[in-house]
């Protein structure tokens, strides 16, 4: 992934209700509900456990709840919007949601590009590789291994219910199960998702503090998602500016795996689209900070979470689709519990079953 920071529960697209119906959607709704709840009860712990290194921030993983505004800058993506609403409300799903008129978001904003906006109430801002790391940590503590800088080559299987993992190193690793969670990598080692999985490079900026970008003490710490361009950021306690978005024009983030190096257009489009977008911003706005991280698209744009077909105790949660923050955290324990022989007890959403793409 590419560390963008929003934990964002709930259905981003309400098209979904006619292709996969009503019930999956809600299914769908409340699993990352829940998966939200459990991330924000473990930050908690953590940060109750930790003292921050930066002395600017006020947890160890940054952790606060935000909310966060889809801006529209032109009519049709307004008219969109407020359609988009009128039929989440009418599934039940738009119960944190209010609208923005054009003059709310000038106020807010100081800006007259913005036409309007559909404020969430439950929208959160966390450090994703903060909480990675203290599961890390958590795991080791617990008696498991993490082997760095090792690719896995190929994995055999030996018997029915058992496994060795071929590494680049030329060791093996003998095992009663295999979990795939590389994401976009995923098609290495499972051939049958090259044409369900694309490899997407995000690029992500961080500017130098600047002082908030939107008036009121409840906006300031806003989430904001741009249609036109798809760019989405926030504003740190610290004035910094996190904003992703605005995907290489001539198509070379798609199927690329290259997250060494960043595209310098892109990394200008978004500082670009700060400065033209955001008034309040100081004349000295710069980045100090820019990377990039490859995300995992599949054609419906959910997670594949499950069995890999036809082949017992080989499990996968890939294809996250740029929206894995409200989905990985409850997916992985979803696929602990059915390792566990408990599945039961953290069913995994009918709508990402693996078997919706995989060749028959």
């Amino acid at each position: 992934g590419r560390n963008g920071g929003h934990l964002w529960p709930g259905i981003d697209d309400i098209g979904r209700v006619g292709r996969i119906g009503e019930d999956a959607v809600r299914e769908l709704d409340e699993f990352t509900r829940t998966t939200t709840s459990n991330i924000l009860s473990y930050a908690q712990g953590v940060d109750n456990a930790s003292s921050s290194p930066d002395a600017s921030t006020s947890s160890f993983c940054s952790l606060r709840r935000g909310g966060a505004i889809i801006l529209a800058t032109s009519a049709d993506d307004w008219a969109s919007l407020q359609n988009e609403v009128q039929q989440m409300k009418a599934q039940g799903l738009a119960k944190d949601i209010t609208l923005w008129t054009r003059g709310k978001c000038e106020t807010e904003t100081g800006s007259e590009k913005f036409v309007g906006g559909i404020h969430y109430e439950d929208v959160y801002q966390i450090w994703p590789a903060k909480v990675v790391y203290s599961l890390a940590k958590d795991t080791v503590r617990n008696g498991g291994k993490i082997i760095t800088q090792c690719s896995v080559d190929r994995i055999e299987r030996v018997e029915r219910k058992a496994f060795v993992v071929h590494t680049h190193t030329g060791h093996r690793i003998r095992c009663g199960h295999v979990v795939h969670a590389t994401n976009a990598y995923a098609a290495h080692l499972l051939p049958d998702l090259k044409d369900v999985i694309t490899p997407t490079r995000g690029h992500m900026i961080v500017t130098n503090p600047q002082p908030p970008i939107m008036v009121s003490p409840e906006s300031s710490t806003c989430s904001f998602l741009v249609p036109q361009g798809y760019v989405y950021g926030h504003q740190r306690d610290d004035g910094r500016i996190v904003v992703g978005g605005k995907r290489a024009p001539q198509g070379t983030d798609e199927g690329n795996t290259d997250d060494k190096e960043v595209d310098e257009t892109v990394i200008k489009n978004l500082h670009q689209f700060l400065v033209n977008n955001f008034p309040l911003l100081r004349d000295d706005v710069r980045v100090e900070y820019q990377w990039s991280g490859i995300m995992g698209f599949t054609p419906d744009h959910l997670p594949l979470v499950g069995e890999v077909p036809s082949s017992p105790n080989e499990y996968m949660a890939v294809g996250y689709s740029g929206h894995g923050m409200p989905f990985a955290f409850g997916c992985g324990k979803a696929l602990a519990y059915i390792i566990a022989g408990r599945s039961e007890d953290a069913p995994v959403p009918v709508a990402l079953h693996p078997d919706r793409y995989w060749k028959k």
